[in-house]
């Protein structure tokens, strides 16, 4: 899979707690710009959306794809993303980790 060629929203891992025991990233969504707009289509021929995710420590960029989005009754209780294939391609480290953003 390629990666993205559209532009999308961009956030330091500044933002996120990082559980290394549970390979997970959490974010409240108002840390990503205070809305649910931080989704943004990945490629021009798919309908796939996510933002690029900045590592505070070496500065490289991966990207990460919404992959569900958990219901709490009537509003979304939190959205869970996951590193592209390429992005663990060139980065392995990353396999197997997620990011869960809850909506606050």
């Amino acid at each position: 899979m390629k990666e993205s060629t559209l532009p999308v929203h961009s956030f330091s891992t500044w933002h996120f707690d990082c559980y290394a025991d549970s390979k997970t990233f959490v974010v409240d969504a108002s840390e990503l710009s205070g809305s649910r707009n931080f989704w943004r289509r990945l490629y021009p021929d798919a309908c796939d959306v996510g933002f690029r995710l900045v590592s505070e420590k070496t500065g490289r960029e991966t990207v990460w794809y919404l992959n569900d989005v958990v219901y709490n009754g009537e509003e979304y209780g939190y959205w869970e993303a996951l590193p592209t294939p390429q992005s663990v391609l060139e980065n392995p480290g990353l396999s197997g980790w997620k990011m869960v953003i809850y909506n606050d």
